[in-house]
């Protein structure tokens, strides 16, 4: 402790504890050095973050204010039938279900047409909330003309689904312009979707109990490798 306060006052049990090691030869563990500096008053435990306690935001006043919408994966149909999604509508003010529709996993195309439908049915309310969107940010480079003022701004990026693409700032469509064409992105999985995945691949390999990958399978020819390596090993030994 003498070396701690002469050299290493300023530094942490852990950092201490290696210079202890390196430098004097003490070969101690970090929490016992971590205690003997906190009895020294060299060392005081880091008080815990405060989580931060968030107000209850009241309910709207009047039914159709406003309608949140979510989506609940689960199995719903037990065995009866696959994994899927429950998209709900649910009124803020009442909290009654305004409208309920089953889909294969929750994606933005999923609640746009579970949007359209309740729209037709029974109009629009006066707020819809959702934790569902795209928002991206203009990047740093070099921009020309009024684009040069939205260098770091988030833009949305709207996507109507075979209609046509959007990029919005505010509220205001911009104009854009596609720099290169590539090849279609690969569809990821939603991060509620991702289940339904895991349940496919667990029904396919209970439909192949006794699968066998054949012999010039890569996992077979690595294993192949990792023997013949270790038996040249044994021989030179």
């Amino acid at each position: 402790m003498d070396w701690v306060r002469k050299r290493y006052a300023d530094f942490g049990p852990t950092l201490a504890c290696e210079k202890l090691t390196e430098v004097h030869g003490y070969r101690l563990s970090v929490e016992t050095l971590r205690r003997w500096m906190m009895a020294e008053g060299l060392w005081t435990v880091k008080s815990r973050r405060r989580a931060r306690i968030h107000q209850r935001r009241p309910r709207r006043a009047c039914l159709g204010e406003l309608v949140q919408l979510d989506g609940s994966p689960h199995a719903w149909f037990e065995d009866r039938g696959e994994r899927c999604t429950l998209i709900v509508f649910i009124d803020d003010a009442t909290s009654r279900l305004l409208y309920l529709r089953f889909v294969p996993a929750e994606t933005t195309q999923a609640y746009m047409e579970a949007l359209g439908v309740y729209l037709s049915a029974y109009g629009r309310p006066v707020a819809l909330y959702s934790d569902r969107h795209s928002i991206f940010r203009v990047n740093h480079g070099r921009q020309e003309g009024k684009g040069y003022r939205l260098r770091g701004a988030s833009v949305v990026v709207c996507d109507a689904f075979g209609a046509g693409v959007k990029v919005l700032h505010k509220g205001r469509p911009l104009t854009f312009r596609v720099l290169a064409e590539g090849e279609a992105p690969v569809a990821l999985d939603d991060e509620k979707s991702v289940q339904r995945t895991v349940d496919e691949a667990k029904a396919r390999q209970r439909a192949q109990p006794g699968y066998k990958p054949p012999l010039d399978h890569p996992w077979n020819r690595m294993i192949r490798l990792d023997v013949a390596e270790a038996n040249q090993r044994r021989a030179a030994r």
